[in-house]
């Protein structure tokens, strides 16, 4: 296999050290795997700090970690932008700070980008710190599914079931390759190239439904695709959990979302 270039962003905010030093440790040991195997040559990663984290992010520096320190917080999707759009790798990986790799996750990833040159945008096969399945991967959502998983109400949830079961694809199988419609920011493995070529994120989304923006405007360059055999934990979500502000956040997102690709009422 050619060389290949792997670039990595992270974007930190409320700076939690003992979930990034997992990240990274398991980030570094995936990388390690992937390198011995021949599949990967060279990788750097750019934490970017939308935070004010100062010394405490600063440690992670290393010879492959960049950290860039906005003055103030710019948005999810446009602190990922600083970096992936100047980027000369041949993939690029979108990573939460909350999330840890299996140690195959880039031998397996890289393996099927190789294989499917018309794949431009892989998701991985996630689990929650509990070990129930995280179901990353979603359908196009309508208004009333939006507000059934933003009320977090066990029994309107058991109500709407197959309404929720849809729209999480809990049809997906376990194996194998599956064309999906939108895949989680948490994390999102991509063609560099095909990254720049669609113009990244979008960043009038500053938190929420820049992920499912980006996965459209990738699918009409390519495949974006579902792949099991590459496994994440992933320690975020719940954001109807999360406060007022962003709860506020979230609904001005959908808004914008929903006017750029369409409107869906159920």
């Amino acid at each position: 296999m050619r060389d290949v270039h792997l670039s990595i962003s992270i974007v930190v905010y409320d700076l939690d050290e003992p979930v990034l030093k997992q990240c990274l440790q398991s980030l570094e040991t995936a990388i390690t795997k992937c390198m011995l195997s021949k599949r990967l040559s060279s990788w750097s990663l750019t934490i970017i700090d939308n935070g004010r984290n100062g010394e405490s992010l600063n440690r992670f520096d290393s010879a492959n970690i960049h950290i860039i320190e906005n003055p103030q917080n710019i948005g999810y999707g446009a602190a990922h932008n600083q970096v992936m759009m100047s980027q000369e790798s041949n993939f690029h990986l979108i990573l939460n700070p909350d999330v840890v790799l299996a140690p195959d996750y880039f031998f397996q990833t890289i393996g099927l980008m190789a294989s499917n040159t018309d794949v431009v945008l892989a998701g991985p096969k996630g689990n929650t710190a509990f070990g129930t399945n995280a179901h990353l991967c979603k359908r196009y959502p309508s208004l009333l599914v939006l507000f059934i998983r933003g009320l977090g109400q066990d029994w309107i949830s058991i109500l709407f079931s197959k309404q929720i079961s849809r729209y999480e694809y809990h049809d997906l199988p376990d194996s194998g390759v599956s064309d999906v419609e939108l895949l989680s920011g948490c994390c999102m493995f991509a063609r560099t190239q095909t990254l720049k070529d669609v113009g990244g994120f979008d960043d009038s989304l500053f938190l929420y439904f820049e992920d499912f923006d980006l996965s459209l405007r990738m699918q009409k360059a390519g495949r974006v695709v579902f792949f099991p055999a590459s496994n994440i934990v992933h320690f975020g979500g719940n954001s109807a959990k999360k406060g007022i502000h962003h709860i506020k956040l979230f609904v001005l997102s959908a808004f914008r979302f929903f006017q750029k690709h369409g409107w869906k009422i159920a």
